[in-house]
């Protein structure tokens, strides 16, 4: 992977040195419209548990591992960075089975979680779910399913489930889903689980909501809006 350092002519902005944030890249409409501009530069986003999404600008994939989730199903991992045609030694990581994580509206693995309603519409305060209701919550992290995820692979007509239990937990009500499993036409380890909001909820725009797959619980500070 090729990787260019903080500066303006690679467009990527410096954070503040008293608070971490990841730096923005912001790149113009010429190296955008550009096949020949947009192929070299690269992309990769980790999220934290072994999986990861990565290509080229120009949506070219170029490499083998290139994927829009590319799913960690093997113990181990050998991670290893290029820069300028030199590469750093390898480092093996280990990788945990199962650990689960909610995506977020804004990616940020924190606060409104990615929920579609039963109605179709996108979970938020403007469009809370109804008590009783039945929504759609997209996350990661299942581990292994039956059939066998394979890294990259899109899901078929027979739809990968997790092998170990999984639950979901609404406020402070556990609740057994009445799906789990791959989310549709989608990539290897995305998960989507579909399950019914108890009429018990007190109506509010921040109701905590965590996944547990076997003994592993998701994220905290992740809400979804009841009415």
């Amino acid at each position: 992977m090729s990787v260019q350092p903080p500066n303006a002519a690679s467009g990527v902005k410096p954070a503040s040195a008293s608070v971490f944030q990841p730096p923005a890249v912001v790149f113009d409409r010429d190296i955008c419209s550009s096949l020949e501009a947009g192929e070299p530069r690269e992309w990769l986003v980790t999220n934290g548990i072994g999986g990861f999404a990565s290509g080229t600008l120009a949506g070219v994939l170029t490499r083998r591992y290139h994927g829009l989730l590319v799913a960690a199903l093997k113990p181990t991992a050998h991670v290893q960075v290029e820069y300028l045609g030199s590469r750093s030694d390898a480092v093996e990581l280990p990788i945990s089975q199962v650990a689960p994580a909610i995506f977020t509206s804004d990616a940020s693995g924190r606060g409104q979680a990615a929920v579609i309603n039963q109605d179709g519409s996108l979970n938020s305060t403007a469009h809370p779910a109804p008590r009783g209701s039945i929504i759609s919550i997209y996350c990661t992290g299942e581990g292994q399913t039956n059939p066998p995820g394979v890294d990259g692979k899109i899901s078929d007509a027979i739809l990968p489930r997790p092998l170990v239990p999984v639950s979901v937990k609404i406020g402070d009500i556990t609740v057994v889903p009445a799906y789990a499993g791959g989310a549709g036409a989608a990539i290897a380890g995305a998960l989507q689980i579909n399950v019914k909001i108890p009429d018990s909820i007190a109506p509010n725009n921040l109701v905590p909501v965590t996944i547990q797959i076997g003994a592993a619980v998701s994220q905290p500070n992740v809400t979804i809006a009841v009415n």
